[in-house]
């Protein structure tokens, strides 16, 4: 039979919740902390002679935060054929321009109509691009906001994911983020401009996105009949709300 002090009972009961206390902690911490997560799909990987460079390879830390890398592999070859990797770099991705996009809702110019849309981003775009999303989100008439929704991406022309098209439009201007817009959801709302950022004939229209301070300006670069232009043919702007 064994007999335990008061003191040494206080003892060990104090020791066992402090280590419960710490273990409910790391749960809680572990349950909030984001998948540590690599997006090679996101990437652009080019190949030239025995070199292959991934460049702005997007990934996910356990806080959350988007982290961007280059990766260059060296390849060797053995007489017989066998290839080998002789060397690999990997290095920070060089920072994105990413204007003065800020993630907020926006009110809609005053007027007859008036609306709000959401404005939500950056988050991981192709090739390494930053993608901002915009979509109707309230108001008066949200139902005949303009437009209703869209995408556009941040980054150099050649690595949007509309680069082609935008090629074909003649569209050079590095004024602009690009992306496309999405249909209005009430098509009768007789709205000057609201039409070139519709769907023409199943086309979605090709839009441009700046902000300066709290204005966003959003241009349409397609007109009704679905054809792109290298100039914008319609233009809306909003404003940060705070």
């Amino acid at each position: 039979m064994y007999t335990i002090s008061i003191p040494t009972l206080r003892s060990s009961l104090t020791k066992s919740v402090a280590i419960l206390i710490g273990l409910s902690t790391c749960a809680v911490g572990s349950a909030l902390a984001a998948t540590p997560t690599v997006y090679a799909g996101s990437a652009t990987i080019t190949g030239s002679g025995d070199v292959v460079t991934a460049t702005r390879i997007p990934v996910q830390a356990a806080d959350g935060s988007i982290l961007y890398y280059d990766v260059t592999t060296t390849f060797g070859v053995t007489a017989a054929g066998a290839l080998s990797v002789t060397s690999t770099t990997i290095q920070p991705s060089a920072n994105l321009i990413i204007s003065n996009f800020q993630a907020g809702t926006y009110a809609s110019p005053a007027g007859g109509n008036t609306w709000t849309n959401l404005l939500s981003g950056p988050g991981i775009g192709p090739a390494g691009t930053t993608a901002w999303s915009f979509n109707s989100n309230g108001g008066a008439n949200p139902t005949c906001s303009y437009p209703y929704t869209a995408t556009w991406y941040t980054g150099p022309i050649s690595s949007n994911p509309y680069a082609t098209r935008l090629t074909t439009a003649g569209i050079t201007s590095t004024d602009y983020s690009y992306g496309i817009s999405g249909p209005v959801a009430e098509p009768s709302c007789s709205i000057p401009a609201s039409a070139e950022f519709n769907n023409a004939d199943g086309v979605a229209p090709l839009i441009g996105a700046t902000q300066t301070g709290n204005t966003l300006t959003i241009v349409s670069f397609t007109d009704t009949s679905g054809k792109d232009h290298s100039v914008p043919v319609a233009e809306i702007t909003y404003t940060l709300s705070p």
